[in-house]
């Protein structure tokens, strides 16, 4: 399996959400480390190209995150908005996208 580079994971998850308010730079560093655990654990020894690690990576981190500002697994992200229910796995983002590269199935 192909590393995944957590700098550029951190440094494209801090552009997408990271603000001083919800997400400081080590916390994104954490999330794109915990991602890639999960990632590294789905995957298994799959050749899987870096660039869809990489995506992959920050959609877990970005759900991880989401998941953490939202208590009972609901998100409103405007006062005058309706609330979400999140999903509750936080791979849910990154099967469809490794799903080419990892086989499924029962051993």
């Amino acid at each position: 399996m192909t590393s995944i580079n957590i700098a550029a994971a951190t440094a494209r998850l801090f552009r997408e959400v990271g603000n001083a308010a919800t997400l400081s730079e080590p916390d994104a560093r954490l999330l794109c480390e915990q991602a890639a655990e999960l990632i590294s654990r789905h995957v298994g020894s799959a050749d899987v190209p870096g660039v869809i690690l990489q995506l992959a990576c920050v959609a877990v981190a970005r759900d991880l995150h989401a998941a953490s500002q939202a208590p009972g697994g609901v998100f409103s992200p405007f006062a005058d908005g309706g609330a979400v229910r999140l999903a509750r796995d936080p791979m849910k983002a990154a099967y469809p996208l490794l799903a080419p590269y990892v086989r499924g199935g029962f051993a």
